[in-house]
């Protein structure tokens, strides 16, 4: 039973280990080798901004189906908005973001400031449509439009994790409301995204993967809530938008419950299975 569990447990560091080493080396190619050339064509061709999106967006994925801890499983995604839209998930792991640019091509958003401050990752980010913006701080208008803008000259779309920042325990935390009056502001349909598994992956607590060979997570759309959002008589913005947040986190929530109930069966049988082959559960099994 040691050598299994050590055995493991070299599995789940060589796992962090090949998941930190990728990133780091597909950020400086990215920083070094890429990002300079666009920088200096940019202001005579603006759509290379757009073609360093794409390729930022086929790495990550290339990353989310390489590493050796997790594999992504994709549903709903026939429910996905059409066109520009606000995406809203919840916030489990530093990888949700990672997760998201593989799957989804040109996003970009709102981006906490201190991410700005590694001077590489800093070139990248604001190169693939990202601007500095901080918990429960409302987002300068005009970075904002011109993200708006800029997302639908590209066709792509804008991230928001509307708690602001990564959950404990894996369960959904309030609402801040900058994704919501973003879209009631520009007539943006609202996509929840429901992310389920990355909490076991790698949790808020630290850097180092906590499961066992690669964790099915699983990424789900569920039916966007789509404009117009035109006030009824008498309704004031700010209650319209607080609506369309309590909506979104209501339906997020529920979603989740729901995968989480769908994984525990899967998990049981797996127990059984593991438990079948110890020593243990044979003398068991063969006294009854």
């Amino acid at each position: 039973m040691d050598v299994a569990r050590r055995v493991r447990e070299l599995y789940r560091y060589a796992a962090t280990f090949q998941g930190w080493l990728w990133m780091g080396v597909l950020t400086l190619v990215g920083g070094l080798v890429l990002a300079p050339p666009v920088l200096l064509i940019a202001p005579l061709w603006p759509r290379a901004r757009h073609h360093f999106a794409d390729l930022v967006h086929r790495i990550l994925a290339l990353y989310i189906r390489s590493v050796m801890y997790m594999r992504v499983e994709v549903e709903g995604r026939e429910r996905r908005a059409d066109g520009t839209c606000v995406l809203v998930a919840n916030h489990q792991s530093w990888l949700d973001p990672l997760v998201l640019m593989g799957i989804e091509p040109r996003l970009g958003g709102p981006v906490r400031r201190y991410m700005l401050e590694v001077p590489v990752f800093r070139t990248i980010v604001r190169l693939a449509g990202f601007f500095p913006s901080e918990i429960g701080e409302l987002a300068a208008l005009e970075a904002l439009r011109e993200s708006v803008a800029s997302a639908r000259a590209r066709n792509g779309s804008l991230l928001f994790f509307p708690e602001g920042t990564r959950s404990r325990g894996g369960e959904v935390g309030p609402f801040h409301r900058g994704a919501f009056r973003a879209a009631f502001d520009h007539g943006l349909a609202i996509q929840p995204v429901v992310i389920e598994g990355l909490e076991r992956v790698l949790p808020r607590e630290g850097p180092i993967v906590q499961t066992q060979g690669r964790q099915v997570v699983r990424v789900r759309y569920l039916d966007p809530i789509g404009p117009p959002f035109a006030l009824g008589a008498g309704e004031r913005r700010r209650d319209r938008v607080r609506a369309l947040s309590d909506r979104a986190r209501a339906a997020l929530i529920e979603e989740l419950e729901r995968m989480r109930a769908e994984r525990a069966p899967q998990a049981r049988l797996a127990t059984r299975a593991r438990c079948s082959t110890c020593p243990s559960s044979r003398d068991s099994s063969t006294s009854l």
